[in-house]
């Protein structure tokens, strides 16, 4: 009979130990902002399972300045990854004037080239990346710059799946004119060297 109320009492000791236990972890996980969000967990892995693999798209130098004269053989970078291996893609520019959109992708620095020589057109490399330049439409001259038309108001750069026509990502391209009457152009930078691709993913050639 004397051992039933020990029995008893440790019993409580643990259920109150695991309460007290079970209160700190909750404090805890409360009040750590390091603590992983159950939330926010679970929305993350339902977008990745939603969306696979995101797509990194991105002009540099994202505000850039026409040049006070005609520079040949240079340009803006446009750069990409987390593409398919040796996915063909499709390069465009829209903007605000009547929702009009020009594809650039026949225009890259080099294109021509490439198809003429190796019959490539531009598409990810084996790592699912890819860099290629653009120097038209960065021209000073009246009448040269057919991208822009005079209106350098920020632009949408959209990447697109060539073969599927999907749109993969979209990125901002900001110009500075040749007026310097935007209110960017203090933080404008100048127009990038380019050099000639050797393969589809337009890499820089070691020549």
């Amino acid at each position: 009979m004397g051992t039933k109320p020990v029995a008893i009492f440790r019993v409580r000791t643990f259920l109150v130990m695991g309460l007290v236990l079970a209160v700190a972890a909750a404090l805890w996980l409360a009040f750590n902002p390091f603590a992983p969000s159950r939330d926010a967990t679970a929305s993350v892995q339902g977008q990745a399972a939603a969306t696979g693999e995101a797509v990194s798209f991105r002009v540099f130098p994202p505000i850039v300045r026409i040049p006070d004269e005609r520079q040949r053989d240079h340009g803006v970078w446009f750069l990409g990854s987390g593409l398919e291996p040796d996915q063909p893609i499709r390069i465009s520019i829209a903007w605000g004037l009547d929702g009009l959109e020009s594809r650039v992708t026949a225009v890259l620095y080099g294109a021509r080239d490439l198809w003429r020589e190796y019959e490539e057109l531009p598409a990810a490399n084996a790592a699912g990346a890819f860099a290629w330049g653009l120097d038209a439409g960065f021209d000073p001259r009246e009448g040269e710059d057919f991208i822009f038309y005079g209106r350098f108001d920020p632009v949408t750069v959209s990447l697109w799946d060539d073969a599927t026509g999907e749109l993969l990502a979209t990125t901002p391209l900001v110009v500075c004119g040749g007026d310097r009457a935007q209110p960017w152009c203090d933080a404008a930078q100048d127009l990038l060297p380019l050099g000639d691709p050797n393969g589809p993913a337009g890499y820089l050639s070691p020549e």
